[in-house]
């Protein structure tokens, strides 16, 4: 229902009685996201283990994405109280690639959520901060995609695919990866510690970058060495930068992140 001007008490309360429900739908759905990627989990490791994705494995993972889309749906629709006026059809705003970040801005303005980044900016913040177009936030455009073709085209593929790594070896063992199931990098300005078992203690120290092409480290203590790590593993045709179960971790752990950061906010006036 479009509302224009200052939304009525009824509408008030009509859309209150909305977000009671989603935001206990969302609790839901995050509890029972966080047990399927549990199952997500081994029938990965047993996908790999044949060489072949199990259906299970397919299956489960329209499922966590499907679920994790409600959870940010039902966020936008929580986002309405906010709003001018109700669009016909709500959805968590999300670029399409290539898009800039004013353009995004006019659509949530005029189209997707009219006037919440004029009302709430706060709230705008949070939504602008997650796009694809933010460094760090290439899962998105990946998620969204994956999730539209797995509910009305075909469950995603996958081929096995070359993973490497750098690793950054202590005496006692691994302190630290980048790459393939690890950090994407770590740019480092300060100092990085590592305490050994019997107390020891050994530093890298900044500025650096440290990556998968890290070859040596100028200002660590001797005892730290770099490796190279190589292996295979599933990688999705639509989010080859990292193997398939990471990325679905990643989809879980950043749409918490997004539900952390919004929740707070609809409470306040």
């Amino acid at each position: 229902m479009d509302f224009v001007g200052k939304p009525t008490s009824t509408t008030h309360s009509a859309i209150a009685m909305a977000t009671d429900v989603d935001l206990a739908s969302i609790n839901v759905l995050l509890e029972q996201a966080a047990e399927g990627l549990k199952m997500l989990e081994q029938e990965y490791a047993e996908s790999v283990r044949l060489l072949k994705p199990t259906p299970a494995f397919r299956v489960g993972t329209l499922n966590h994405l499907v679920q994790h889309r409600a959870i940010l749906d039902y966020l936008a629709n929580s986002l309405l109280e906010f709003c001018t006026r109700a669009p016909e059809k709500v959805y968590f705003p999300i670029a399409k690639p290539g898009m800039a970040a004013s353009m995004f801005q006019q659509l949530v303005e005029k189209r997707w959520l009219p006037s919440l980044p004029t009302a709430r900016a706060d709230v705008f913040e949070v939504l602008e901060s997650v796009q694809g177009y933010r460094p760090g936030n290439a899962w998105i455009t990946a998620f969204v995609n994956m999730t539209n073709s797995n509910k009305h085209v075909r469950l995603s593929l996958m081929a096995i695919a070359g993973c490497n790594a750098k690793v950054i070896q202590l005496p006692w063992g691994v302190g630290l990866q980048v790459g393939d199931r690890g950090l994407e990098s770590v740019d480092l300005h300060g100092t990085i510690v590592f305490i050994g078992p019997q107390g020891q203690r050994l530093e890298i120290r900044g500025p650096d970058v440290i990556d998968r092409n890290t070859i040596s480290l100028a200002n660590a203590d001797p005892e730290i060495s770099v490796a190279r790590m190589t292996w295979q593993e599933f990688k999705f045709d639509e989010f080859p930068h990292q193997p398939a179960i990471v990325f679905l971790r990643a989809v879980n752990t950043e749409v918490k992140r997004i539900v952390d950061r919004l929740v707070p906010l609809l409470s306040v006036s």
